[in-house]
């Protein structure tokens, strides 16, 4: 769930160029209309073990 609040600015809010509220509105209904019908699951790129080796990277 997390991973899709990000991809939400990044697809549609940061490149997207709205003049309206309802333009803007109008576009995230679009885009979550189509994510809706064609669903692709998340493929997470790193290892459990390297995501906890970062965070502990960021800890030092």
């Amino acid at each position: 769930m997390e991973r899709w609040f990000a991809e939400l600015p990044q697809k549609k809010l940061e490149r997207g160029v709205h003049r309206s509220v309802q333009a803007l509105e109008r576009d995230l209904r679009s885009w979550l209309a189509d994510r809706n019908e064609h669903p692709r699951p998340f493929i997470r790129t790193k290892t459990a073990d390297e995501i906890l080796d970062e965070a502990a990277a960021h800890c030092r």
